[in-house]
């Protein structure tokens, strides 16, 4: 991070941690300059301001997800109010109690990347999607292993479970159904290609990231 902030970004491909988190807290010194004494408290700053952004992430994907449920649509204004209010209580709860704003870890942000990634699919599934939709939770799906390298083997669990659901509900052809599905991964693969590449010319083989022997080390 101390590399990164000083402006040699090469610092950030590193197999061991995924380089957004550390690429947003070297922004954050590089531009604030702060003496040692103040460094925590912009820590504290920047995570404050990604669980803002995870809390417009849940509410794009609430919103996207509410439209699918046609008993929710249809529900009164105050059955809808009250299941909203639950929806964020819960979602409140979940990230302070499990996640944390306190704590410098990559998690919150991991969130907020997967609430855009259910958000875009439901909003793939809708009768009025396009190729451009395909093509955008693909790339959204690649750039999950520059916040978490665990995101991107998920990614194509994802993509494989989302698209056996929209072969079951869907009125595409197989065919248009094969080509978005050949769209969404080729653009997973395409954005996460350039940090693999750099990770496994580091190590002298092929690997998406060695974070988990550590976990594994230290669970």
């Amino acid at each position: 991070i101390s590399e990164a902030s000083s402006g040699d970004l090469a610092a950030l491909a590193n197999p061991y941690w995924s380089p957004a988190y550390p690429a947003l807290i070297g922004g954050a010194l590089f531009l604030l300059r702060p003496s040692p004494a103040n460094e925590a408290p912009i820590l504290q700053l920047l995570n404050f301001i990604i669980f803002i952004l995870t809390l417009g992430a849940f509410s794009l994907f609430y919103r996207n997800w509410s439209r699918s449920i046609p008993e929710l649509e249809q529900a009164s204004s105050r059955d809808k109010g009250l299941f909203t209010l639950f929806a964020f209580a819960a979602f409140l709860w979940f990230t302070a109690s499990l996640i944390t704003i306190r704590l410098t870890t990559p998690d919150m942000l991991t969130a907020a990347m997967v609430f855009l990634f259910a958000s875009m699919g439901y909003r793939a599934t809708r009768p009025d999607a396009g190729w451009r939709h395909f093509a955008g939770l693909g790339a959204l799906l690649g750039l999950g292993i520059y916040v978490k390298a665990a995101l991107f083997p998920l990614a194509f669990a994802f993509i494989a479970i989302f698209f056996l659901s929209l072969a079951r509900s869907s009125d595409l052809s197989r065919r248009v159904q094969l080509a978005l599905f050949a769209l969404t991964t080729g653009m997973c693969a395409m954005v996460a290609a350039p940090l693999i590449i750099c990770i496994s010319v580091q190590e002298g083989r092929f690997t998406t990231g060695e974070a988990g022997k550590l976990n594994y080390l230290w669970v």
